[in-house]
């Protein structure tokens, strides 16, 4: 099948609202292969954020995707804005899944890592 770009938009919902100074949030679509195959990211979207109590961060990302494969999101919270993931960092816990057909806004949980 042809390949279609799409644009995926939505929200990053932190639970608790959290204060963020030089946060960076990272969001990805991956390609979600057989159960024994590494995924691979499509696309991946690098958001700055800073806030006193911040509850949602907004996300949008463009992809070719093949509507016959399948596909999941994911997001994480760095709050020092490094590259490396913290004890206090936040991240997706549950599995994501995004359709090419699907429509409307995603919203992504968080936990904070301890």
């Amino acid at each position: 099948m042809a390949e279609a770009a799409v644009v995926i938009a939505g929200d990053i919902l932190l639970d608790p609202p959290a204060a963020l100074d030089g946060a960076l949030a990272i969001v990805r679509l991956r390609e979600t292969p057989m159960a024994d195959a590494p995924s691979h990211d499509l696309a991946r979207a690098r958001i700055p954020c800073s806030g006193a109590a911040v509850g949602r961060i907004p996300f949008r990302l463009v992809a070719a995707v093949d509507p016959a494969r399948d596909y999941s999101l994911a997001a994480e919270v760095h709050r020092d804005g490094g590259e490396r993931l913290r004890p206090g960092d936040l991240l997706t816990v549950e599995h994501h899944v995004w359709r090419p057909g699907d429509r409307g806004a995603v919203e992504l949980r968080t936990k904070a890592i301890t």
